[in-house]
């Protein structure tokens, strides 16, 4: 086979369908969620690395808000945005043309959770966009792990 005739059968590899069947990974899925889920649990970090603090933060929740999770055995030592989990179970990973987005149920007993960080913030949208992104590190790990090898198992299959 000459490089020519590789080419065209590479040319011919459908990168968007490759992106669609990569995403529909539930494997995929699954750790965009769990990824999110750490970050923000663990050290209480948004998609741009924007630590988070609310408006009354001292230096992450108020003393009210420290002494009620104290009592329920919760982690007070940064922001983790879960309480009872359900915003946790609510973060899904949805195709989208071309790509995916990540959704969740921001809303709580009293309201949205953007009340809590407006000090952050300009809009709900805006808060919502960045807690459900990933990191560039985590992006990189996605690639690299979920997109990376469809693509090379495309390649090796067309020639």
């Amino acid at each position: 086979m000459i490089f020519t005739d590789i080419s065209n059968k590479i040319k011919r590899i459908n990168v968007y369908t490759i992106y669609q069947e990569a995403f529909s990974n539930k494997s995929l899925q699954q750790w965009v969620s769990l990824t999110i889920q750490k970050r923000l649990y663990n050290i209480g970090e948004t998609g741009s690395s924007t630590k988070l603090v609310t408006d009354k933060g001292q230096p992450y929740y108020s003393p009210v808000t420290v002494s009620i999770k104290k009592k329920k055995g919760q982690k007070t030592s940064n922001v983790t945005l879960k309480d009872t989990g359900r915003f946790y179970d609510s973060i899904r990973m949805n195709l989208i043309n071309y790509g995916f987005e990540v959704s969740a149920v921001f809303l709580k007993t009293r309201g949205h959770m953007f009340k809590n960080f407006t000090n952050l913030y300009p809009s709900r949208a805006a808060f919502e966009q960045d807690i459900l992104s990933l990191t560039d590190a985590e992006i990189k790990f996605m690639v690299e792990k979920y997109i990376i090898p469809d693509i090379i198992k495309r390649i090796h299959e067309a020639i």
